[in-house]
């Protein structure tokens, strides 16, 4: 029984294939074609690479970083919570929180020369993939 169903749909796919034309290409469909890659590749080289973010502002980044890290590790006067009396805030409630927070905080100089150094690393490790992505060329 199955020899027979498999003997009439062999046939069955014989006849329906012999009876379907095979489709041919135009005469110039390859140069036609490759004219099409070509314009496109033409179109392509015309997109000029903006950065997200240009130089200036990164240089305008770097420069603020420096600077706070300067004013920190410069700055030999403790930091003062004063400016909450010209607000008047200390009329809410006690503010002693306040106090033992900002005598807890203290940062070493370790500290500070070790976040120094992981900004210059992450410096060089951004300008290092903005420069290996940018020799890439990827098609989206």
């Amino acid at each position: 029984m199955k020899k027979h169903k498999e003997k009439e749909l062999n046939a069955f796919l014989e006849k329906t294939t012999k009876a379907l034309e095979l489709e041919r290409a135009p005469k110039n469909f390859v140069s036609s074609v490759m004219q099409q890659v070509e314009v496109r590749k033409a179109n392509a080289s015309n997109i000029a690479y903006t950065p997200l973010v240009s130089s200036t502002i990164w240089v305008g980044i770097a420069l603020m970083v420096v600077i706070v890290f300067g004013f920190l590790t410069l700055e030999s006067n403790p930091v003062t919570l004063d400016w909450f009396s010209t607000l008047k805030i200390y009329t809410v409630g006690t503010m002693d929180f306040l106090d033992t927070v900002s005598k807890s905080f203290s940062v070493s100089d370790s500290t500070i020369y070790a976040l120094v150094g992981l900004l210059v690393f992450m410096g060089v490790q951004v300008w290092y993939l903005k420069r290996f992505f940018a020799q890439r060329q990827v098609l989206l």
